[in-house]
């Protein structure tokens, strides 16, 4: 019968202490033979020198097989006493069992191991497995491509050399192809990714499946391998390594998009070449994301229903043909693709959008900024103006925006062309074509002389999708009102309007007002919900009749008086934001047909544009025409 108490045992007529083992502390450094390069260290503790053969197995099977060393390897162990430095190379068990005995003796606390080892096969391969893992260990997509540049490196240096060295069977394979060597070295056709490939999965035996894979008939132009292609001397393992390596040296190339005809379709495998770094927002139809190297915006288009195809490829073929306009408040397509079962479109990057601008920035009594806006909103107009007619005839296309609202209309200062007033306040530009439809300008006739003029005059479309708070009457009163005419266009003016007018808000009553503006316009029975149209439908008589909201009315007549402005600015813009007042209410004319056309509203805006002009050059006050 015994008791245990900490440190010492109790038995029946004895007493016995035990003593803790000592232990050596010890730093273990890995160095690549004949270069001396190190690979890697690590710190020990241990009290035998079991302790320590079993911890350097264990650690050297992670190193060989993360460094593509060999497992066979040279240590010495090193320790210092009082007197001297010790080192005793390792040549079995019984050696560093001495070795660690003595250091124990001497009471020496601290010891070091160094391990040479050599690169499996030859320096060349390692050093080549080295490139590799270093171009592709990044922490963003992009970090984990093996470039052109990368593969052309390989291809320089001796590696080929090395594996055919080592290789009987490409060198058999020699016998029968004299021109071997050349043949795998080809840029097009060559066998260099594949050999990159063996390389980061670390088969055991890169020259025979190599030699293999060649014989087969397979090249770098078969990439990417499917299992139809696997060769019976790879384990299933391997081959699965092998296929998911296989894209780091797959990458998608992307290209400006010329046609519907060239768009490309990426695995959903393949790495993109870029980083996406924060949401910028989220359209009608996708969600934007931003790059983080060159100034890109991506827009993933959701994937929402069966009808998913035909509205990714509509809005692609609808910005490629706006895209031949060149418009530069139209934001530009670069280039579109599908990426497994998503397509994603490439624009230049915005900084923002105009209803964040609202809610962040004044320019309260800013004649200049009044100025510089003026000038956008009519390049805006002018936008809409070549979507709605196209009056070059350069696209042969004709249509509608079908979403235009403050969050679909972008700001931006790091885009090429930009005007001297530009550089200080940015461009304003059309973008969100996710609704948009366009037509050709010449349709055929459908039997009819009404169907003639309606196919010349607009684009038809009963649908309105787009966001609720700057939808139009029409929304409701189509088709019960009787009017026979198309009304997608006349909803982008009625939308326009809503933009302007809130730009009005925003200029005279400051940052925050829109905001509040957006929240009066609550639909009784409904606040919160996010109903907050301009207008709402009167039914006491029964006709249904659409009105301007009291809150739209109450603030229309809030801005002539002034809102912020200080009484020596206002007297300059005050005509000014009169006669945008009167332009918004002829945009919000009911029915339909009493609106302005975008080219109308274009040439105003230019004027009024032109009027301030006039007043800042030598303080002419221009009546306001209402």
């Amino acid at each position: 019968m015994s008791e245990s108490h900490g440190g010492v045992s109790l038995s029946a007529g004895s007493l016995k202490t035990h003593k803790p083992q000592p232990c050596l502390e010890g730093r273990i450094f890995c160095l690549l033979k004949d270069t001396r390069d190190p690979v890697c260290d690590w710190t020990i503790k241990v009290s035998s020198h079991k302790q320590l053969d079993h911890q350097i197995h264990t650690q050297m099977v992670e190193v060989a097989r993360n460094y593509g060393l060999m497992h066979a390897y040279d240590l010495n162990f090193a320790y210092q006493d009082k007197e001297q430095d010790h080192s005793v190379p390792f040549d079995g068990l019984f050696s560093l069992g001495n070795a660690f005995a003595k250091a124990l003796q001497c009471k020496c606390t601290t010891f070091t191991v160094s391990i040479e080892c050599k690169p499996e096969k030859s320096l060349t391969m390692f050093k080549a497995l080295k490139l590799l893992k270093d171009k592709s260990s990044g922490v963003r997509p992009s970090d984990l491509i093996i470039s052109e540049q990368v593969i052309a490196q390989l291809r320089e240096s001796d590696l080929l050399s090395a594996v055919y060295e080592d290789s009987p069977h490409l060198q058999n394979l020699m016998l029968r192809k004299p021109n071997l060597i050349e043949e795998m070295k080809r840029v097009e056709g060559g066998c260099f990714k594949i050999l990159a490939i063996l390389l980061m999965v670390r088969y055991p035996d890169i020259s025979y499946l190599l030699a293999t894979i060649w014989e087969k008939g397979l090249s770098d132009n078969n990439l990417p391998f499917q299992d139809s292609h696997r060769p019976t001397a790879i384990s299933e393992n391997y081959w699965e390594g092998f296929c998911e390596e296989q894209w780091h040296v797959l990458p998608a190339e992307l290209h400006r998009l010329e046609s519907m005809e060239n768009l490309k379709e990426f695995e959903v495998e393949q790495i993109l070449p870029y980083d996406t770094a924060e949401i910028l927002g989220e359209g009608s139809f996708g969600k934007g994301e931003s790059d983080l190297r060159p100034q890109l915006a991506l827009k993933r288009l959701m994937q929402m229903g069966s009808q998913y195809e035909e509205k990714s490829k509509n809005e692609i073929s609808v910005l490629l043909a706006l895209s031949k306009l060149n418009h530069e408040h139209i934001n530009q397509l670069i280039t579109a693709f599908r990426h497994g079962t998503t397509y994603c479109i490439i624009f230049p990057r915005a900084d923002t959008t105009l209803d964040s601008v609202f809610a962040k920035h004044d320019h309260v009594d800013d004649i200049d900024h009044l100025s510089w806006i003026l000038s956008q909103l009519s390049g805006l107009a002018d936008a809409l103006n070549q979507i709605h007619t196209d009056p070059l005839e350069s696209s042969g296309f004709k249509g509608y925006h079908g979403d235009i609202a403050a969050n679909n209309i972008l700001l931006c200062s790091a885009i090429s062309g930009l005007r001297e007033e530009e550089y200080k306040y940015g461009r304003l530009q059309l973008c969100d074509f996710g609704l948009s439809k366009l037509s050709p300008t010449t349709l055929p006739s459908q039997g009819s002389e009404q169907a003639d003029e309606k196919n010349r005059d607009s684009v038809y479309s009963i649908h309105d999708r787009g966001q609720v708070n700057y939808a139009s009457p029409q929304t409701h009163l189509w088709p019960t009102d009787q009017e026979d005419f198309p009304q997608s266009r006349w909803r982008d003016i009625w939308s326009f309007g809503c933009v302007l007018f809130e730009i009005c808000v925003w200029l005279i009553e400051g940052k925050g007002a829109v905001e509040k503006f957006v929240s009066a316009r609550d639909e009784p029975g409904h606040k919160g919900s996010g109903r907050r149209r301009f207008y709402h439908m009167e039914e006491g008589d029964g006709t249904g009749r659409a009105v301007l909201r009291p809150a739209v009315v109450q603030k229309k007549m809030d801005l002539r008086k002034g809102g912020k402005w200080s009484a020596e600015a206002w007297a300059q813009a005050e005509s000014v934001f009169g006669k945008l007042l009167d332009l918004i209410a002829h945009c919000w004319t009911i029915p339909a047909r009493g609106r302005p056309q975008a080219l109308v509203i274009h040439k105003r805006l230019r004027d009024i544009c032109d009027d301030l002009a006039l007043v800042r050059a030598g303080g002419i006050e221009i009546e306001d025409d209402s």
